[in-house]
């Protein structure tokens, strides 16, 4: 399917008329968000697997996992990197659900307006992705159980 969208992009280009450039997924990363320690994260794995989770504030399963995600980015802390995207638009109220975790082991990148959600297709709250070292999707829970997280996270590479 990638194939056929190359050639006909290519067709396209070679008729003279512009193509739409295609819309970002996780393999055309995003541009790196802000996070809530004043740095930035890109949402692609550099030379690890990476797990990215959406979270907002008024998702309770959201709320009611970080205590697991915190105990998660401990247990595989150098073997793959874990972030959570903040998708609330106020930031009181994402620092307050993330009080839950304190202290935890992993990022979490601030989007408001939600392009990364956008970009990586979150259609359910929680969603996670996690994304092989090579920038392949590995597997996606919309929603899921931290069991099947906890599956998911053993068998990456």
């Amino acid at each position: 399917m990638r194939l056929l969208g190359t050639l006909l992009s290519s067709v396209v280009v070679a008729l003279g008329c512009a193509a739409a450039p295609p819309l970002p997924t996780p393999d055309a990363p995003l541009a790196p968000l802000p996070t809530r320690t004043g740095g930035t994260q890109a949402l692609a794995p550099s030379g690890r697997p990476l797990l990215v989770d959406f979270f907002a504030s008024w998702c309770e399963p959201c709320k009611t996992a970080l205590p697991h995600h915190a105990l998660l980015a401990e247990k595989y802390r150098g073997r793959v990197d874990y972030v959570l995207v903040g998708l609330d638009e106020d930031p009181a109220a994402l620092e307050a659900a993330l009080d839950r975790a304190p202290g935890a082991a992993f990022t979490v990148a601030l989007d408001p307006a939600g392009r990364s959600a956008e970009a990586f297709r979150v259609t359910a709250m929680p969603t996670a992705v996690l994304l092989r070292a090579d920038g392949s999707e590995a597997w996606r829970g919309a929603p899921y159980t931290i069991e099947e997280l906890q599956q998911a996270l053993e068998g990456v590479k």
